[in-house]
Formats: structure tokens, C-alpha cells, sequence
């Protein structure tokens, strides 16, 4: 059980607050009452000012913490007469009127960022600039939350589904002012019959950009690498297969390898003309436990050169 909610009351917060909880209101409570920005209420503001940063330098040390939630302040163990055990706690205490609300506001921020207190004021900047900056720079994090990276795939590969497995690196801060590289392992299953544009998403995977904001999450986005041979759309499949000029004419057989490796045989019956399009039911893309449809146009490969004797024989015939 707390003994004194004052430093809890002045940031705003409940005693089970978490260390973040405490960033978080110390933040928003430093903002709302520095000095610069109450003019008209200066006197107030430097004294709320003041007592947040005390609040802060308590509640954001473990041991302060906790000797606080335990015995209060100095000035309550006053009041409730407490035994001389806890004396040197009490002048420990007196020192937290030694803080400097400015150089918490300056440190919490960190020299890194674009809101540096000291610079900032220091160039003569107006107080209401500050705060609109801030405003937009907490929109810019919290829209920043996603970093995509397009993973390209072989259209073989969503034809027949894979397994896929990737190293991520990613910076994290270790404190206010310095950055970590760590790396993590992501696995997942490409289905089969992904389109592009299909996203895989690990949360909190990505780079951390600033100490008071979590990891930005990860998300792949498929994109399909062209074919040689095969196009897509939607869910059908088109393949332009090449015949001779004797198939088109006299008819035959022509094979077609399949993008899971099967051979299909098509059968070329009368003339075939260019850009014939014969289209195979159920040969297409799988979806939602269904197949599309492979159509077929014929190129067809006509003789660079004919004998004079052939080409009279041709004649003819035609």
C-alpha cells in the first residue's frame, strides 16, 4: 500500500503506474506547465514545473520508488513522528528541493532531439513555435509505425505455397541518447494463390526512432518477379506457347511445363492461326480451395528460309 499519492497526483497517474506510465506523464504534465509557455501565470507554472520534475526524479528511480510508496516524504515522517531509523532517509529527501526541473526536461528529452530545451529557448524561439513542433512530431511517430519492405517472389513459389525465413536487423535505443543494433529471426508460410499486395505483419520488429516510442513493426508485401513464360491476372494464368509452322498447319501435340512442373499435353487439332487463344478450365491460380483458368495464345514460328524445290511444292498445294 502507498503511503503519500502527492507525486502521483502531480503526474497525474495511479500508484501501479509502469516506468513508461511515469516517461509519459512526465512528458505531457512538463509540456502543459513550463514556464515559457504561462506567461500570464508564470509564478504557478515555475512552481508546478518544479514539482513535476521532483515527481519524476522519484517515481522514475526504482529505489526512490519504492522507499516513497513505503514511507512517504520526509515531511510525513514529520507529521506521523516516525523513529529515528529513518533519519537518513529524511535528509536524503531534503535533497530532491536541489532539482533542476530544467536539466530533467533537457535530459528527458535528449540531445538528439529536434526539441532540445536549451537550444531551442536559447535562440530566442517563441514558446508557442515549440509546442507546435512537438505537436507535429508526435503525429510524424505515431504515423511512422510501420516499415514496409517488398519481398519478391517467383510466381512459382504462390503457384505451389513456401516456406520463407529472414534475419531482421533493428536499432533500439539503450538509453536516451544511444541506438543498439539487434537481430531477430521471421519465419511464415506463403500461401498458396497470394496476390500481390498480400502483407505479413510482425509487430514491434522494426527500428525503435525514438526512447519513448516502441519498435516500429515489419511488413512484408508481396510482389510478383515477372516470368519467362507465364503472366497472371487475378487468378487465371496466360502462357504463350510457341508452335511450328507444320503444327499449325498439319495439327499435332504440344507440351507445356506447368509452374509446379507437371506437363500438360495440348492437343493442336485443324489450322492454327495466330494468337490463337485456347483457354484450359481449372488450371489457373489456386484460391479459396478453387483453381483459375490457363489460357493459352499460339506464337507461331515461321521458317527463316525455303528451299527453291519446297517452296514450289508449296505452291502447289496452296
Amino acid at each position: 500500500m502507498v503511503l503519500n499519492t502527492k507525486y502521483y497526483d502531480i503526474l497525474e497517474i495511479k500508484p501501479n503506474a509502469s516506468d513508461n506510465d511515469v516517461k509519459k506523464a512526465y512528458k505531457k504534465m512538463a509540456l502543459k506547465w513550463h514556464p515559457d509557455k504561462n506567461q500570464d501565470n508564470k509564478e504557478e507554472a515555475e512552481k508546478k514545473f518544479k514539482e513535476i520534475a521532483e515527481a519524476y526524479a522519484i517515481l522514475s528511480d526504482k529505489d526512490k520508488r519504492a522507499f516513497y510508496d513505503q514511507h512517504g516524504t520526509a515531511d510525513d515522517e514529520q507529521n506521523h513522528s516516525r523513529p529515528s531509523r529513518n533519519q537518513t532517509y529524511s535528509r536524503s529527501w531534503s535533497s530532491r528541493h536541489n532539482v533542476d526541473p530544467n536539466e530533467i526536461f533537457k535530459q528527458f528529452f535528449g540531445n538528439s532531439n529536434p526539441f532540445d530545451h536549451e537550444s531551442f529557448f536559447s535562440n530566442g524561439f517563441n514558446q508557442e513555435r515549440y509546442f507546435q513542433q512537438e505537436k507535429h512530431f508526435n503525429q510524424e511517430r505515431k504515423s511512422n509505425t510501420v516499415q514496409q519492405i517488398e519481398l519478391k517472389v517467383d510466381l512459382e513459389e504462390l503457384f505451389t505455397g513456401c516456406h520463407k525465413k529472414f534475419k531482421i536487423r533493428s536499432k533500439i535505443f539503450k538509453n536516451m541518447n544511444e541506438t543498439d543494433n539487434i537481430e531477430k529471426i521471421v519465419e511464415f508460410d506463403i500461401k498458396p494463390g497470394w496476390k500481390d499486395g498480400t502483407k505479413i505483419t510482425f509487430e514491434k520488429y522494426g527500428d525503435q526512432i525514438h526512447p519513448s516510442t516502441n519498435q516500429n513493426d515489419i511488413q512484408f508485401i508481396i510482389s510478383t518477379k515477372p516470368h519467362e513464360f507465364f503472366t497472371r491476372t487475378g487468378n487465371d494464368l496466360e502462357y504463350k506457347a510457341k508452335i511450328t509452322l507444320k503444327q499449325a498447319l498439319c495439327g499435332g501435340t504440344t507440351e507445356i511445363e506447368h509452374l509446379d512442373g507437371k506437363v500438360l499435353k495440348i492437343p493442336l487439332k485443324g489450322i492454327t492461326t495466330p494468337n490463337t487463344r485456347r483457354t484450359i478450365q481449372n488450371e489457373g491460380m489456386p484460391f479459396k480451395g478453387d483453381r483459375g483458368n490457363l489460357h493459352i495464345i499460339f506464337d507461331i514460328e515461321f521458317p527463316d528460309y525455303l528451299e527453291p524445290n519446297i517452296v514450289k511444292e508449296l505452291s502447289k498445294l496452296l
